[in-house]
């Protein structure tokens, strides 16, 4: 288990996929450190190798117990379908490294209280009420010209595969152009207001 933990813990491994946004984001910088011992807690965002898998992910524990450790990414609908021994899991994603700031990142109940909302989110995105959600956003009746009462700003970030474009209020990113494509991709609740 060791040599995972410093091969996840190498600069320049950073956080890639959409299963932990908004709390992580692509290109993040993730430190890593290990349980030691100590007890995996609900909550926790760890780093991990499936059951007959090579690669590592990133989810949250949503259960840790004598039968094992259950995960599920926070923007994910269902749980993963595996089942990890403490073995499997090199250590807990203690910060992230995010441009020129450092992020901490929340485990235990904090974490529990934090993935569950992005799941409220998306279940209303994709739920019983996402029609009438994705209604609202197409109609524009709730539109309102909310970009002249905040002064947004527009961040041109450098990547590897071309430039990404974001528009922020204050620290959240509203809407999003990544980088090789040429679409924009608000954020669900902000659909309702930007048109």
């Amino acid at each position: 288990m060791a040599s995972n933990v410093k091969r996840i813990q190498r600069p320049g491994v950073n956080y890639t996929g959409p299963c932990m946004q908004p709390v992580l984001r692509p290109g993040d910088g993730l430190r890593v450190v290990p349980y030691d011992g100590k007890a995996i807690r609900r909550g926790d965002v760890v780093v991990f190798r499936p059951p007959g898998r090579t690669e590592h992910l990133v989810h949250r524990v949503i259960a840790s117990g004598p039968e094992g450790v259950r995960t599920r990414g926070d923007h994910n609908l269902q749980d993963d379908p595996w089942v990890l021994a403490p073995k499997d899991i090199a250590g807990r994603v203690k910060s992230a490294r995010r441009g020129a700031r450092t992020v901490t990142i929340s485990g235990g109940a904090s974490g529990l209280a934090l993935g569950l909302s992005v799941r409220m989110l998306r279940r209303i995105e994709h739920g019983l009420l996402g029609p009438i959600y994705r209604a609202l956003c197409r109609s524009g009746g709730w539109s309102v010209p909310v970009l002249k009462w905040v002064r947004p700003e527009i961040l041109l970030i450098h990547r590897p595969e071309g430039d990404e474009l974001q528009l922020l209020i204050g620290r959240q990113v509203i809407t999003r152009s990544p980088a090789g494509t040429e679409e924009w991709q608000v954020k669900p609740l902000w659909r309702l207001f930007l048109q």
